[in-house]
């Protein structure tokens, strides 16, 4: 049985990925594959829709489950095999083909993703071909084959595209990831101002860009602790650096002056126009709360974390780093998980109330959600 579970965020553009059976089925693939592009796809689409096909896939599926993304109004769909990476701005560089180009498919053999026009298309038959001439195990081969052996217009996916495009390699990623990240700007938007009645006295945050101060402003009158958690020593050094030096004037040229202290790392998001947005707080007060700065791996050592807190008020600003693709790599997918659930089931036994806002492992936007009345998952 073979279905389609959809998360409609627009209908420009529809991100497919099997999670069954990947759509390279003559590839030696496995969970982690399939996992970092799910990832990949979620921590890059933040107005993009998402697709999961469940079960077995063939060309004969694969048609209908198009025909039915073009009857719900998408305009473009990109499959995706196990273990491709897209860029943040592929979305951009899609958008810039499409007004460009007349086209149907854009694919290629033994390609990892294949891009249909679904505003275009008109013959889904022709890509479930009953009698084809070569047999493929390879279904998006299969379908580039059968497309181009049909009356549509096929093109190879152009090289503005294909390098936008990767192919997850442990060895290769890892080694992007030496240098210590810090992330002076959030990547995630600036948060709304929190919901009223929380009375919130112990925030849990990494130490990255100004949210963390953003959500201390709005509750100043009940904020007694905030333990700041990162794996990056670069993001615990700067904040305490912050907190220390910085006199809680004009934050965007207390930046800039000091942004040389920064030597052992790579500042992976930087706009300075965004700290323009940094809140008024009482900078004093702010820094006469207790704060705990904790340099550990969250995924193994979040009792570290607990111990510290004190039967209160808790929120968990988890952002996204529960989609950090490093996780999985090195603790594997289940771990994750149960990481996860462990961890805040502890911090529920341990507090009275405990609030989350970010993004869980499963890919679901939570929006200062209290666990301990309403549960984990």
């Amino acid at each position: 049985m073979s279905g389609m579970e959809i998360i409609k965020k627009g209908t420009d553009l529809v991100y497919v990925l099997p999670t069954f059976q990947n759509f390279l089925t003559n590839s030696i693939n496995t969970h982690i594959d399939k996992t970092i592009t799910q990832l990949s796809i979620l921590n890059n689409s933040q107005d993009i829709s998402f697709a999961k096909l469940t079960g077995r896939q063939n060309t004969y599926i694969i048609k209908h489950q198009l025909q039915d993304l073009k009857h719900m109004g998408f305009k473009t769909a990109v499959l995706f095999s196990h273990g491709a990476m897209l860029e943040l701005n592929f979305k951009e560089i899609i958008d810039n083909y499409n007004t460009q180009h007349h086209w149907h498919i854009l694919g290629g053999l033994n390609y990892p993703i294949s891009i249909i026009n679904l505003e275009s298309m008109t013959d889904f038959e022709s890509l479930d071909n009953n009698n084809p001439k070569e047999d493929f195990d390879n279904l998006l081969d299969q379908i580039y084959y059968n497309a181009v052996n049909s009356d549509i217009i096929v093109l190879p996916i152009p090289h503005d595209i294909r390098c936008h495009i990767e192919i997850y390699d442990k060895k290769a990623f890892m080694e992007k990831q030496k240098a210590s990240n810090i992330y002076l700007s959030d990547t995630d938007g600036l948060l709304p101002t929190l919901p009223s009645g929380m009375d919130i006295e112990t925030l849990i945050c990494p130490a990255s860009g100004i949210n963390q101060y953003m959500i201390a402003s709005n509750c100043m009158d009940t904020l007694k602790q905030i333990i700041w958690v990162d794996f990056s020593t670069t993001s615990i050094k700067w904040i305490q650096y912050v907190i220390d030096n910085w006199n809680g004037n004009d934050y965007k040229k207390f930046v800039k002056d000091n942004i040389h202290i920064i030597q052992d790392g790579s500042i992976t998001f930087l706009d300075y126009d965004y700290f323009d947005n940094m809140p008024n707080l009482d900078w004093e007060k702010f820094k006469s709360l207790e704060h705990v700065f904790l340099n550990i791996d969250l995924i193994n050592e979040y009792d570290d974390i607990i111990k510290h807190t004190k039967d209160s008020n808790v929120l968990v600003h988890i952002t996204n780093i529960y989609t950090y693709e490093l996780n999985y790599i090195e603790n594997g997918v289940n771990q994750v998980y149960i990481s996860y659930l462990t961890y805040m089931d502890k911090l529920i036994k341990k507090n009275k109330n405990v609030y989350v806002k970010g993004k869980d492992p499963f890919g679901t936007s939570i929006k200062y959600k209290n666990i301990s009345k309403h549960g984990i998952l």
